[in-house]
């Protein structure tokens, strides 16, 4: 019992260190700030995620209230759509990464014992260099969601603050987005803004922290893919070569235990890409809705509102945060795919005609696995890749085109 215990601290110390790194740390940061790092303090994730669900709730119901109370006005149920889709979203989410909690911590600990397993040299180098590019990816999608979201929210109140106090009388237009709070919206302006303010920021969150954590799983994966295929590419090196013995090799049982423990690691790589694909399938589907349906409905409000420069801003920046967001999904998964497709490539690269045919069998069982490549789905209707993401582009063109027509 007590060297279970010790084995359990031990292999949470290395989770630990890994992710306190450089490379993972944002990530791991943010996580926690959501109350859903795996291996957070049970206390300490319950009492992020209880203020996190207070915020949230606290601004999603007004916004279903206001949803509400606008519905038959055509321009303002308009309006209303692209906040309240994005406060949904980001409920999905978080309900998402609550539910596959057990999921997300077994991709967790497969990443460190990926680094464990790793020899020093090139395999190491492989996995740092697309650690950084997890890294950079995760910076590029924090700063790019963060200032978008200040430009949809500043962007109509900015005038609140530079125009006469007769424009004030009509304060609760200059809200980011129509919510009921049951209260004078005039008086308590500020109090409701500056509460608008704090909830975006949550809301915006957990999508940071949901979406670049994913990515980061995608882009570890392609370096799990890519260390194989280094060790498939240099098979003949990790053996101890004899240039008298007519095999190539003193015996069999090298080359074929290290073609045999390649094997391993190809299937383990394709069970971790299955782990993610089975964490976020269903976010992912509702994702990509709510992705065609606000960048049609947004198109509309930009028309509309070609006149006014503050919301003019504030919805191409929402426009520019959706294509932003659904290519940082589509990119890395289409990576993927890329990678898991490799493996042939990667054997025909090596000496695979020195070695015996009992290891050539190995390789041939794993070429054939290697033609399905490891996709990621949404819901297991749309497969995330950027010829999908293209067609997504498409489709919301057609419909933001019928609703045009709609509303002339």
């Amino acid at each position: 019992m007590a060297v279970a215990i010790v084995s359990t601290f031990l292999a949470h110390r290395r989770t630990m260190d890994l992710f306190d790194n450089r490379y993972y740390k944002i990530n791991k940061m943010l996580l926690r700030i959501i109350g859903r790092w795996p291996y957070q303090s049970p206390f300490e994730g319950r009492v992020f995620l209880t203020l996190l669900l207070i915020l949230t709730g606290s601004q999603l119901i007004p916004q279903i209230l206001g949803f509400i109370a606008v519905w038959g006005d055509m321009e303002n149920f308009v309006e209303c759509m692209c906040p309240f889709g994005t406060a949904a979203t980001c409920a999905t989410k978080l309900i998402n990464i609550i539910y596959h909690d057990e999921e997300i911590k077994r991709l967790v600990t497969q990443m460190q014992r990926d680094w464990e397993n790793v020899l020093p040299g090139p395999e190491t180098e492989i996995l740092q260099r697309y650690s950084e590019r997890g890294r950079k990816y995760t910076m590029a999608f924090t700063i790019y969601l963060y200032i978008a979201v200040t430009v949809f929210i500043l962007g109509p109140v900015l005038p609140t603050f530079f125009e006469n106090s007769a424009v004030n009388e009509t304060l609760s237009s200059r809200l980011p987005y129509i919510a009921e709070y049951f209260i004078d919206t005039e008086k308590y302006f500020y109090h409701i803004l500056l509460h608008s303010y704090v909830c975006s920021m949550a809301f915006v969150t957990i999508i940071i922290a949901n979406d670049a954590m994913f990515v980061v799983y995608l882009v570890h994966a392609c370096g799990k893919f890519a260390v194989l295929g280094y060790r498939l590419s240099h098979m003949t090196e990790y053996c101890k070569f004899d240039e008298n013995d007519h095999q190539s090799f003193k015996t069999d049982d090298q080359v074929y235990r290290h073609i045999a423990n390649c094997v391993a690691v190809h299937k383990e790589a394709i069970q971790f890409a299955d782990y993610i694909e089975t964490s976020y399938s269903t976010s992912l589907l509702l994702e990509v809705g709510q992705c065609i349906v606000l960048m049609s409905v947004t198109g509309v409000q930009v028309l509309s509102n070609m006149d006014d420069p503050e919301k003019l801003s504030a919805y191409v920046s929402f426009i520019m945060g959706q294509l932003f967001h659904l290519f940082y999904s589509s990119w890395p998964s289409h990576e993927l795919m890329d990678h898991s497709t490799k493996i042939c490539d990667f054997i025909y690269d090596g000496e695979w005609h020195r070695i015996s045919i009992r290891a050539r069998k190995l390789l041939t069982l794993m070429m054939m696995r290697s033609l399905v490549p490891c996709k990621i789905t949404a819901g297991k209707l749309y497969l995330m890749s950027m010829e999908n993401f293209c067609s997504v582009l498409s489709t919301s063109m057609s419909y933001f085109t019928v609703l045009t027509s709609m509303q002339s």
